[in-house]
């Protein structure tokens, strides 16, 4: 099954984002052809479980960079060229003090600066599949900072998933889920990308 999908983007943003995942889906054929053809490629499914946990962590990496590529093409401003002259310009305009945490990673706070930068009237909770988006971020939280063991928050933020396994200790990732994560990635992207305005 092919993961990447024919998306017309208009973005250089959400274009480098499709090369990334072009990337990602190599990569990971590469790794399955070689397991496949191990003699004792069995033997290593278990450790999947560890790869799969890394990939969809770099998934959502290559949607914090589209992120940020994406509010810097749309702002256009020559001065305002990489992530740390992106994240002070922010800052002043949302008159934040130094110590405020300015994340690319909370996906209310990415609307925020969209909302203030590319459309007042972008809505990142309408797209369909938003749940999904907020599952893989939880996910990716819970990998980083409670290696996959579930604790009280993931079980707040994720009722769903868990009325589905009931029983899980641990998040255990899956190619199917992986497939899907990425085909969800895509089809947000595409949802932001609809927004972009070529000022130049």
């Amino acid at each position: 099954m092919r993961i990447t999908m024919d998306i017309d983007y208009k973005s250089n943003a959400a274009k480098n984002f499709k090369t990334n995942i072009i990337g990602i889906e190599a990569s990971h054929e590469l790794i399955k052809s070689g397991i496949n053809s191990h003699q004792y490629g069995e033997n290593l499914l278990p450790a999947m479980i560890y790869y799969y946990r890394g990939m969809k962590m770099l998934a959502i990496s290559v949607l914090e960079r589209f992120y940020i590529e994406f509010l810097i093409e749309s702002i256009n401003k020559e001065e305002i060229k990489d992530k740390d002259t992106l994240t002070t310009h922010i800052r002043k305009k949302l008159n934040y003090k130094k110590t405020q945490l300015l994340s690319y990673q909370r996906l209310e706070s990415v609307n925020k600066y969209f909302k203030l930068f590319i459309d007042k009237n972008i809505k990142f909770n309408e797209f369909q599949s938003i749940s999904r988006i907020k599952e893989m971020l939880s996910v990716r939280h819970n990998t980083v900072h409670n290696f996959g063991y579930i604790d009280k928050k993931f079980k707040l933020e994720n009722k769903k998933w868990i009325e589905e396994e009931p029983n899980a200790e641990v998040i255990i990732p899956t190619e199917g889920s992986f497939t899907v994560d990425l085909i969800t990635l895509q089809t947000f992207v595409r949802y932001i990308d609809g927004y972009f305005k070529n000022t130049k």
